[in-house]
């Protein structure tokens, strides 16, 4: 959504130039977020707010036919048409749907997709090994640390040598030692332009699109 905007481009190259030499890309990385975090309120923070105001000032200029009113008309619907497909990349991306592409106007599809999936990853609560129904957040947290505790470990694994002795490994020594090789800076563009451009971002909250662009 970012992409769409002609000031976008000029932020990251303001925080970027701003970004002390000493700090490395890494410090310039966040500075581009920071900055980028506080543009993005001001510009589509508020989109429904204008939206709604906007359809408010195109309701007191309908049936007015004086030439300043026709063209104020005229300058609200497209201010309407700018919004309207503001808001729907944002809810398409907050979606996560990567099978329909924008410009198909289904915002309210969009919306109600996010919702789902918000719904659907939040877990309210737990039956622990008792039966019994737990929702505080540290008892949910320790179960979850205990289950896969449990999975993950043996309390009475013998031999284990002899077993691997007998695996036979899908990575063979040619794989491996490709894998082992030096990575290019072909190598990265490869693996970042494969990648889908908005996806959820890496450790440093940006995603691929970020570094496709710019």
């Amino acid at each position: 959504m970012w992409t769409l905007e002609k000031g976008c481009e000029d932020i990251i190259r303001e925080a970027w130039d701003s970004t002390d030499a000493m700090g490395g890309v890494k410090e310039g990385i966040k500075n581009c977020a920071g900055k980028l975090a506080k543009w993005n309120k001001l510009t589509f923070g508020h989109v429904q707010k204008q939206l709604a105001a906007a359809h408010k000032e195109l309701e007191v200029l309908q049936g007015r036919m004086g030439q300043d009113q026709v063209l104020l008309k005229k300058k609200v619907e497209r201010t309407i048409i700018v919004l309207l497909e503001k808001e729907e990349v944002m809810w398409r991306q907050r979606s996560k749907v990567a099978w329909l592409k924008e410009g198909d106007k289904n915002t309210r599809f969009f919306h109600e997709r996010a919702n789902t999936k918000e719904r659907k990853n939040t877990i309210k609560g737990l039956y622990d090994d008792d039966h019994f129904w737990q929702t505080d957040k540290q008892v949910i947290g320790s179960m979850f640390c205990n289950f896969f505790n449990d999975l993950f470990s043996t309390s009475g694994g013998r031999d284990i040598e002899r077993v691997l002795q007998v695996i036979e490994p899908k990575v063979t020594h040619q794989m491996n030692y490709q894998l082992l090789q030096p990575f290019t800076r072909a190598n990265v563009e490869t693996a970042l332009f494969h990648m889908y451009p908005t996806k959820a971002p890496g450790h440093d909250g940006m995603p691929a699109l970020f570094y496709q662009c710019y």
